[in-house]
């Protein structure tokens, strides 16, 4: 799954070009993505995990 996002993220899809600009923007969306971030349940940790494998991050 890992590797799929991070090749959707280099992708020039359409999809691909959306999601990138979403995450620059400060729509409603991105704010409430934030907030579920910070949350501690386990979907969120799930989810920074995730990030982490795919920027490379430790």
């Amino acid at each position: 799954m890992c590797r799929a996002l991070e090749a959707l993220l280099r992708d020039k899809h359409p999809m691909c070009r959306a999601l990138n600009a979403l995450l620059r923007d400060k729509h409603l969306m991105c704010r409430a993505l934030k907030a579920l971030l910070r949350d501690k349940q386990i979907i969120c940790r799930a989810l920074k995990a995730l990030l982490r494998d795919v920027t490379g991050i430790r």
